[in-house]
């Protein structure tokens, strides 16, 4: 998709809030968000930052193919839960 189509796309849009994410970052098959007040990445939608569809315009006038935006809405539609591995305690295995 060009960036003309892209922007075409984000314009025909409501006015409510969207996510922000690099095409390039993933955590496993998790999609790594722009984390709240400029703290690096999440893969944690409620940590991520919202922009709104303005913000979202401006961003992609940077012209990086990489920026992927998608609506609020359908990420939280599509939210599940899951057991990070990093913190179970070894031990408490049998």
């Amino acid at each position: 998709m060009t960036q003309e189509q892209r922007l075409e796309k984000i314009q025909a849009m409501p006015d409510d809030t969207m996510f922000f994410f690099q095409s390039y970052g993933f955590v496993g098959n998790a999609i790594n968000f722009w984390a709240k007040d400029s703290k690096g990445y999440t893969t944690n939608p409620y940590e991520a930052h919202q922009f709104t569809k303005q913000e979202a315009i401006g961003q992609l006038k940077c012209n990086r193919d990489q920026d992927t935006f998608w609506p609020v809405k359908h990420i939280l539609e599509n939210v599940s839960q899951f057991v990070d591995a990093q913190y179970v305690n070894r031990r408490e295995s049998v």
